[in-house]
């Protein structure tokens, strides 16, 4: 999915002048600069057949025109459907003009409706100022941000709409516009492109056509690999998914801003509180510290509204855990209870890796509601700071009941006010398929915890752990899965993490939020290190450091 939007420009040249969004169905590469320019890949699709849908946009069917297996096979093109069906004249396509926005039957044309070999193309303008174009395998389902995380309309079903109001299947192509309130669609057939237009002034704002002498290619749709090219930017290439395109007209920037949050979400409103002056850091190894910053504050007369711990207060780096000797839980309530009466807040960070320990409450609890990602059959094992670890599950709405049952348990060990949730990429200092050593102590302590110590051997079996398109994230050429979650481990209904891995941190966060509203009726603080779009109506953005999982 992407999200486009269009302030209105001084000049006819395209200007992106607020976002260009990414929401992250798929993996995004802009390849770096190099002296050779790229190889097209293949010629791109032909439309074969369009017509209007029910709910009003128009749906259709795209054929691959020639197959090539760079980066993997196209969807099947005309000499594998001619093998299943050697009496259909699948392949016998013609240039038409459309002129309406129904089809009718070329006399050179027969179009017979089977399904699976062609990508399903359906756009809709969605509202007077959102126009969604959609682009996917006509019969496998294929992987999208769920519905129910992101709540938005659902395409129309290609067996549903196409050739409904035909009898056998059979109708007529052309080319067309396709107009709404702000924004004009307009395609060619053969090669397919599309554009976008400004309605008022014929701006063009979006435009996927491409010459001979350009160096990016048509339209691409792989399994693996997706690539579709404007003139800005022509080096943007997508690993999996779908295409799945929103454009926003403006026309200024401010009619873009409220016309994308009307889509994906309002920001939450924040508390009250949180407006005002944070203290936070890493080493205050002992409340007293805490306690010292503080009055610090007083006394140099600086007003501090809200003091943080990052994992100093837990027992072994251990979710909803107190060390009971720098944080005694007792001393702790009375330093709440005193900032409390000041007016302050107190926020401690939360990890989403849960320490594999069989004396600790939250991984046994953890075990029983079977909440943790898998890899063939067993939770995978990674490492963090508590050292060997498992993942929650966010997608399996039984790790969002447990999640919220133990953010619960913790609230009444310690009331605190709100959570930060950090290492949600999710961080792995390990790599590949790890398994607990024998014999010794991980971590054992007297280095630095980031370096691993499980038993790892490399993931490289399968072609979502070694996919054939090989990303250049960063000038670093290695594994799709490095210092994170194994690409093949999978969630809950069998979702690869290949496909969800972008979404662990919005997922997280929506169980979050969800849990603290639950607790007091308030509204909730979160802070967040992995974010995702639509993510700014349960929680707040933050940075640390993300650079090893900007690449996935």
């Amino acid at each position: 999915m992407f999200c486009f939007s269009f302030p209105l420009s001084s000049s006819s040249s395209l200007r992106l002048l607020l976002a260009f969004l990414v929401l992250c169905v798929f993996q995004v590469d802009l390849a770096s600069a190099s002296t050779n320019p790229p190889k097209k890949i293949g010629k791109g699709y032909r439309l074969i057949s369009i017509e209007e849908a029910p709910n009003g946009g128009l749906v259709g069917h795209l054929q691959v025109k020639e197959k090539n297996n760079i980066y993997g096979p196209d969807i099947p093109s005309c000499s594998s459907m001619s093998s299943k069906f050697p009496t259909q004249r699948h392949c016998k396509i013609v240039s038409c003009a459309f002129t309406g926005r129904q089809g009718i039957l070329d006399k050179n044309m027969i179009f017979t409706t089977f399904f699976g070999f062609f990508l399903h193309l359906s756009l809709r303008h969605e509202t007077d100022n959102r126009l969604r174009i959609h682009i996917t395998d006509a019969e496998k389902q294929r992987w999208e941000v769920p519905y129910d995380l992101l709540p938005r309309e659902s395409p129309p079903s290609l067996k549903q709409t196409i050739g409904s109001s035909r009898k056998g299947g059979v109708y007529k192509l052309t080319a067309a516009e396709y107009a709404g309130n702000e924004l004009i669609f307009a395609y060619k057939s053969d090669p397919f492109s599309f554009s976008v237009k400004r309605k008022s002034n014929g701006e063009t704002l979006f435009d996927t056509s491409s010459e001979d002498s350009d160096p990016y290619s048509d339209l691409v749709f792989k399994d693996q690999y997706l690539e579709i090219s404007t003139k800005l930017p022509k080096d943007a290439s997508f690993d999996w998914g779908v295409f799945d395109l929103y454009f926003f007209p403006g026309p200024s920037p401010l009619a873009v801003v409220d016309q994308y949050t009307a889509f994906i979400g309002r920001p939450a409103p924040m508390p009250y509180w949180a407006f005002g002056f944070h203290q936070c850091r890493w080493g205050y190894h002992n409340l007293s510290v805490v306690e010292d910053v503080v009055e610090n504050y007083k006394k140099a007369k600086i007003p501090l509204d809200v003091i943080w711990n990052d994992d100093d207060h837990m027992d072994g780096h251990k979710d909803f855990t107190l060390n009971p000797t720098n944080y005694p839980r007792p001393k702790l309530l009375a330093f709440l209870e005193k900032i409390h009466a000041r007016g302050m807040k107190y926020i401690v960070i939360i990890d989403p890796g849960i320490g594999v320990n069989k004396s600790y409450g939250v991984y046994q609890r953890g075990l029983a509601n079977d909440v943790f990602i898998k890899y063939e059959g067993k939770p995978f094992l990674a490492q963090v700071w508590p050292g060997a670890v498992n993942f929650p599950d966010f997608l399996n709405p039984k790790t969002v009941e447990w999640w919220g049952d133990e953010i619960q348990r913790f609230h009444k060990l310690v009331p605190v006010d709100g959570l930060w949730i950090d290492m949600n990429e999710a961080s792995n200092f390990c790599n590949g398929l790890c398994t607990l050593p024998e014999g010794r102590i991980c971590p054992n302590g007297t280095g630095p915890g980031w370096i691993c110590c499980l038993d790892c051997k490399n993931i490289t079996k399968t072609r979502w752990d070694d996919p054939p398109y090989k990303i250049n994230a960063s000038g670093l050429q290695v594994p799709i899965g490095y210092k994170t979650i194994a690409t093949s481990a999978y969630h809950y209904n069998g979702v690869l993490e290949y496909d969800a891995h972008s979404l662990y941190g919005f997922s997280q966060s929506v169980a979050t939020h969800k849990a603290l509203q639950g607790l007091e009726g308030k509204r909730p603080f979160i802070l967040s290190r992995s974010t995702y779009v639509g993510q700014a109506d349960t929680l707040h953005t933050g940075q640390g450091i993300t650079r090893e999982h900007g690449k996935i």
